[in-house]
């Protein structure tokens, strides 16, 4: 079997990078367009809150990659590295898609959330006895968690198969399997996160987005240029310490 690139390969992954974000704006279009934001403030805002931090955490992870400043890409190459690259888009496209329905039906479903869809959504909430509630909803954490985690092991595998050519000492780590160690501590804990019994789904969503915000500003410091300070760039700090010192 002979493995070649595509005719404008940059546009291929450009096309990738696209559908990546149509995913996202279909999960952030349930919340806005027809959905619970659209009521506005009520007692389920706090959780569409943690879902819409999730979201934007997930746009710049994608495309943060593994933090490298100067790299080859995956799609760029030519033979199994980017047919590997296209493949572990499936898992992540889909994991996207699989966390959005859990967590809308997570709002739908909340004691206090006051939305019924157009779509007859209030009918079918009905369905389900107020007894087993609970049950359901506990099996819609365990799906929240289980995509969180191929989401995340897929952006990894996906960051990692980009060749880096920062020269040594440039970022503040230049290591880039420490820059993304953040991620295998996520994968790891996220989906022990269930575990505990009767976890409250608005719990496990405030958690998960916190967890995701940690792991977000440790790549993006640890990403910066060597010399800078805590959240600045080194020319910045720089040019701080010279006006200070003049």
């Amino acid at each position: 079997m002979e493995f070649k690139k595509a005719l404008d390969v940059h546009h291929f992954q450009s096309r990738m990078s696209n559908f990546f974000i149509i995913i996202l704006g279909e999960g952030v279009l349930q919340l806005v367009k027809d959905g619970p934001l659209v009521l506005g403030l009520n007692g389920s805002t706090g959780i569409m809150v943690w879902i819409l931090l999730i979201y934007y955490e997930f746009s710049f992870l994608y495309f943060n990659r593994d933090g490298s400043r100067r790299f080859i890409p995956a799609a760029t190459n030519k033979g199994r590295k980017t047919l590997t690259w296209v493949l572990w888009h499936i898992p992540l496209f889909s994991s996207i898609l699989t966390f959005a329905s859990s967590v809308m039906f997570i709002i739908r479903h909340q004691p206090d959330a006051p939305y019924n869809s157009p779509g007859g959504q209030a009918g079918e909430a009905q369905q389900i006895p107020h007894d087993d509630l609970p049950r359901y909803l506990y099996r819609a954490v365990w799906t929240c968690a289980s995509s969180l985690g191929i989401i995340m092991l897929s952006m990894t595998a996906l960051a990692l198969l980009d060749k880096s050519l920062d020269e040594p000492g440039t970022l503040k780590v230049n290591n880039r399997y420490i820059r993304l160690s953040g991620r295998v501590v996520y994968i790891a804990v996220i989906v022990c996160v269930p575990a505990t019994p009767h976890m409250d789904a608005r719990l496990f969503l405030g958690i998960a987005a916190f967890m995701l915000l940690a792991v977000t500003v440790w790549e993006w410091n640890v990403g910066l240029d060597r010399g800078g300070a805590l959240i600045e760039p080194m020319g910045l700090s720089h040019m701080m310490s010279r006006e200070l010192t003049s």
